[in-house]
């Protein structure tokens, strides 16, 4: 006996009658349409409510407690001890649970620093690592280059509530204990609960990438993550990003989310205590209902800046201690300074993931494949009305201006190949800046150009202009 054929399955055109009326028809193509983008949108938020609740499942530790032990016979032993991670009140994902800082011996070096687990030996880690600010404050002192330690905890080997010690062994044999670290296993109270993880962090990346949202596909997704700070008052996202006018627009968010006045408001704090208040969670990174910009800046302009900001100084004491580390890099001797060709060789020989984010590549920031408003750096005091505008903001303008670097005509010779000490002396007694056609030769031009190729393809793409012939229209 035959199976009896199926009926064809006819499509939608040839369902509806030759005579149907056009505008009926027209009609119900676009209730479909707007019926299938609802669809889509539904099934996305759906998905993102499936894994905020995975979030809110994952146990998780929280720092309650970080003591600093001081024995009595300190001194005689340790210069000082400090530690990085974990702070009190940090809350992080059942991974791993990473414990930096540094001890610095006195008469004898630190070898290791052993970890305690309720009392009982758990692992240990070597003292070998630079700390550059320690470095910096103890120059004279033979053990200072090496004094850094840095090792990871298994979290989920560990029970409920969990009591850590550290505890340096001297090369001399001697014993000092440390830190006593308390934590307390936990959920979180909710999705949008700050968390350190790296299990979250790949579950986050994961779901972007499944929705076609992540720009990024490799470990640069995580250093982008870290650089989107959130109003949620204002339902804003910003993706900051450094010599981009960040303070001004870090300062905004302040001020909306009722962290601080702008009259009062400090440097430091803003791109410290602030920055990582602001800190986007998983579950913002998820939500869809953010209205998400970021600022762009010329390519060329920007390493001009960065190198005068940074890299242009009296005294090698009076450099950041990132901006030490590259001069060391490239010399192995603090008595050198960059020049600005020093500066673009370094920048063209070195890894965007092993750069200070003050001239890492602008494209290694921005996690999504799509904001809803890119601004212009150079072109801010027009770019911020439309922003106001879109969210209903104020923008202070008494800030714009100061992150436009004042330059003119310096007719300096050759002034790329000028020592950075040198240079900041040339600039203090003229009261100026060099025009960035001034800072580049042909040579540089050509290695700015492959080694950021991204951002230049991006700026051109936003624009519609090339960053090139506004920075150093004379050479083109």
């Amino acid at each position: 006996m035959t199976e009896p054929q199926k009926p064809e399955q006819q499509s939608m055109h040839e369902l509806i009658p030759n005579n149907f009326p056009q505008d009926a028809l027209k009609k119900y193509q676009e209730e479909i349409a707007q019926l299938q983008a609802e669809s889509k949108i539904l099934k996305e938020s759906l998905e993102m409510e499936k894994v905020k609740r995975y979030i809110n499942q994952i146990p998780c530790y929280e720092v309650r407690q970080v003591n600093r032990i001081q024995a009595d016979n300190f001194s005689e032993i340790l210069v000082g001890f400090g530690l990085y991670t974990p702070q009190e009140t940090e809350v992080w994902d059942g991974g791993l649970l990473p414990l930096r800082g540094w001890v610095l011996g006195k008469k004898s070096p630190a070898l290791t620093v052993e970890v305690e687990v309720n009392n009982n030996f758990h692992c240990q880690s070597p003292v070998n690592l630079l700390r550059n600010h320690v470095v910096k404050q103890y120059e004279d002192l033979p053990y200072s280059k090496t004094c850094g330690f840095d090792c990871l905890l298994n979290l989920k080997t560990l029970s409920e509530q969990v009591q850590l010690k550290l505890i340096v062994v001297l090369r001399d044999g001697k014993r000092i204990d440390l830190f006593e670290i308390r934590l307390y296993q936990r959920h979180l109270f909710s999705p949008y609960e700050p968390v350190k993880s790296c299990e979250l962090k790949n579950l986050v990346i994961n779901y972007l990438q499944e929705q076609a949202k992540l720009r990024l596909t490799d470990q640069n997704s995580v250093f982008a993550m870290e650089h989107h700070l959130v109003s949620k008052e204002k339902k804003i996202m910003y993706c900051y990003i450094s010599k981009n006018a960040c303070s001004t627009f870090k300062s905004v968010l302040v001020k909306y989310e009722n962290m601080a006045t702008l009259d009062n408001l400090n440097v430091h704090d803003l791109h410290n205590k602030f920055t990582w208040s602001l800190m986007s969670s998983y579950s913002d990174l998820l939500d869809t209902s953010y209205f998400k910009f970021v600022i762009i800046r010329n390519p060329f302009l920007r390493l001009v800046s960065a190198y005068l900001d940074k890299l242009v100084r009296s005294e090698f004491n009076q450099y950041e201690p990132f901006a030490q580390n590259v001069i060391n890099i490239v010399y192995s001797d603090e008595s050198n300074s960059l020049s600005f060709q020093d500066f673009i060789q370094y920048l063209y020989e070195t890894k965007s993931q092993f750069l200070n984010e003050h001239w890492r590549p602008q494209v290694d920031f921005l996690l999504f494949n799509h904001y809803d408003m890119y601004l212009q750096m150079e072109n801010l005091k027009q770019d911020i009305p439309k922003l106001e505008k879109a969210i209903n903001i104020e923008v202070p303008k008494i800030n714009v201006g100061q992150h436009s670097t004042p330059y003119s005509k310096m007719s300096l010779d050759e002034p790329w190949t000028i020592k950075g000490n040198q240079l900041w002396q040339i600039l203090k007694d003229q009261k100026t800046l060099p025009l960035p056609d001034e800072m580049y030769n042909n040579e540089l031009i050509a290695k700015v150009r492959e080694r950021y190729q991204q951002d230049i393809e991006l700026y051109e793409n936003l624009f519609g202009v090339s960053p090139e012939a506004l920075a150093i229209p004379n050479r083109l």
